[in-house]
Formats: C-alpha cells, sequence, structure tokens
C-alpha cells in the first residue's frame, strides 16, 4: 500500500502488533505459519534527470518495476508508465535511457550501482519490503510449547538484530550514494501528502484486496506515531 508509513518505526510496531498477528496465520491454509518478519527497508523513487518533488515531475515518463500489480496502478496515477525490467537489466536499462528511473531500496540501488548512472534518488518511503519467516505449520504444531517458546525467543532476538542491521545498511548506503555524487532529496510532511491525495484511487482500490481490517490496523499504527 503505497505512502501508508513513514518511518520504519510504525513499520515494526505494525508487525509487532496488531497487523502482524493478523498476517501470521495468513498461510496457515496452505501448510505455512508466519513467526516474525525482517526487514529490507523503504523502497523510493529515483530518476536519472530531476529531483522528484511532485507527482507531475513523473507524468510522461517510464520507471522500472519488478512485476506489474500495484505497482503499476502507482506510476500510471502520476501519468507516467510503469516498465518490467528483470533485476540484472536495470543498470543496462538506465544507463541507455530505456528507463526513467525506478523505486527502489537503498541496498538494491547500491547492489546494481545505479548511482552511477541515475543522479537522483526522493526519500519518499513509497512503501517498505519485509520477508516473513515462514514454518512448517504441521511441524511447527507438533512441537512441544517450551521448546516452541526457546524457539520464539531465539527468533525475537534474531530479529531484534536484523532491523537494526538493516537501518545501519541504509544510514551507511545513503553516506555512500551521496559520496558517489548522488543529489538526494527528502520529501517533506506536505509534499508526501500531495502524492497521498494523487494516490488515494488506487489506494481505495486495493484496500479490499489487502484487506480492510490490515489496512485500518496499519493506519492507527501510522497516526499513533504522529
Amino acid at each position: 500500500m503505497p505512502f501508508i508509513f513513514s518511518s520504519l518505526k510504525t513499520v515494526r510496531l505494525f508487525f509487532d502488533g496488531e497487523g502482524g498477528k493478523k498476517l501470521n496465520n495468513r498461510l496457515d491454509k496452505h501448510g505455512m505459519t508466519i513467526i516474525n518478519w525482517w526487514n529490507n527497508s523503504f523502497r523510493h523513487f529515483t530518476d536519472i534527470k530531476v529531483q522528484i518533488k511532485k507527482p507531475s515531475d513523473m507524468k510522461g515518463k517510464k520507471y522500472r518495476i519488478s512485476s506489474g500489480g500495484i505497482a503499476t496502478d502507482i506510476y500510471q496515477a502520476f501519468g507516467a508508465s510503469a516498465v518490467v525490467v528483470p533485476y540484472g537489466e536495470l543498470y543496462t536499462a538506465l544507463q541507455q535511457g530505456m528507463i526513467d528511473g525506478t523505486f527502489s531500496s537503498i541496498d538494491n540501488i547500491l547492489d546494481q550501482k545505479q548511482q552511477e548512472v541515475t543522479k537522483y534518488l526522493t526519500l519518499s518511503y513509497v512503501n517498505s519490503v519485509n520477508y516473513p519467516i515462514v514454518v512448517n505449520k504441521k511441524w511447527w504444531d507438533g512441537v512441544p510449547a517450551d521448546i516452541r517458546k526457546n524457539i520464539l525467543e531465539g527468533m525475537n532476538e534474531a530479529t531484534d538484530l536484523e532491523w537494526k542491521l538493516s537501518e545501519e545498511l541504509d544510514h551507511k548506503g545513503l553516506e555512500e550514494l551521496k559520496a558517489a555524487g548522488m543529489h538526494i532529496y527528502t520529501l517533506t510532511p506536505q509534499e508526501r501528502l500531495v502524492f497521498q491525495t494523487v494516490l488515494k484511487p488506487v489506494f481505495d482500490k486495493f484496500i479490499p484486496i489487502v484487506g480492510k481490517d490490515l489496512v485500518e490496523a496499519a493506519i492507527r499504527v501510522e497516526q499513533s506515531t504522529k
């Protein structure tokens, strides 16, 4: 869901609270259970020519996405085109001007060396990428309660460390991108509101797909941190 969270703090609160509890059982019918969530941080807008500060800055342009769905709707709302480009071909697509930019996490920008062919990064916190830690449900249900408790305690410690390291990598990565000459801009709350307003039809479209209860839980968490 675009622009639903504005910080890692709110994302973590969501997964540790009501939202995470609602999500954790969603795979039970497929024989899997989620026991925690790890972080890959937020995705942000990049552009090879301009600093994106408002939706109209993307009008008429082409931006890379990994697959269809909500990402396509997001760019269409801005008057832009979403182009599916394989991850390994992203650098070449940017270098040759086949696309104008992406929305990527900091580590993905560095991993693909996008800073060599992309001048502008806007810290927009479009959406967060998070990984569920999944176990086999049949096995998990058969684990004795005391051992399950120990596993969950260990997983919670590992999760705290993973989120800490992920945040540190983001800070370190931003410094590397600045040193490489990338122009970095952070959207103001007022500028984020403009994006949220433009994307409201997209947001509303996906509420029944994601689940109204989950979306409302996320909104409550975000509002509680204001």
